[in-house]
């Protein structure tokens, strides 16, 4: 008798231990195959402080980041499409008026669509540079330079275009700052950022 109420009492206690450990990791294992699926916002409810809460902690943590990388990349695909898109229409204006014989091919003509074309090879040589950062692959050059020096440079190149939109732009650098940096880099980083502030800023 006692040795079958042992043995009893000892399967209790392992169905119970059991569930207590399965339940949970298979509430992990059914949510890591919602979120393989595309589901980036499955959540694991954290039940403990143990190890398998922990689990469902970082699985958590998982599940944001994809999350928050997934909306990044439609934004950035939307963003992408809206850029793209300004100038093959301003390309499709301009060529449809020469063959509607609406624009004569001048000098002018041939430079505004110079100037789309430099625009849509300048966002593809980005899109570049954005998959080489991505996959890790991006070269840099580090040297000494005056960051200073490099600020006003840019600035100086977009001075004109500043102000015939009606915007001041001074630039407060200090003399000198020199760091290690990759020249080519840094100036394509202070261009686009330049390039925006002109794009979406009001005058004056």
């Amino acid at each position: 008798v006692i040795v079958g109420l042992s043995a009893l009492l000892a399967a209790i206690v392992s169905l119970l231990l059991a569930r207590a450990l399965l339940v949970p990791v298979c509430r992990i294992a059914r949510a890591t195959h919602r979120l393989s699926g595309g589901d980036y916002g499955t959540r694991v409810q954290v039940g403990a402080t143990d190890e398998l809460g922990r689990l469902a902690e970082d699985f958590n943590r998982l599940a944001n980041s994809l999350e928050r990388n997934e909306r990044l990349r439609r934004d950035l695909m939307a963003d992408v499409s809206h850029e793209l898109r300004t100038p093959l229409a301003v390309l499709r204006g301009e060529i449809e008026a020469l063959q509607d014989g609406l624009r004569t091919p001048d000098a002018a003509t041939l430079a505004s669509l110079q100037h789309e074309v430099l625009r849509l090879s300048a966002l593809i040589d980005d899109l570049y540079d954005l998959s080489l950062a991505d996959a890790g692959a991006l070269s840099y050059r580090m040297q000494p330079l005056d960051l200073a020096a490099l600020a006003r440079h840019v600035a100086e190149g977009l001075r004109d275009r500043y102000a015939r939109a009606g915007i001041d732009l001074h630039v407060d650098a200090g003399r000198e700052h020199w760091v290690q940096g990759d020249e080519r880099r840094l100036e394509q980083l202070m261009s686009n950022l330049l390039e925006n502030t002109l794009r979406y800023t009001d005058a004056p």
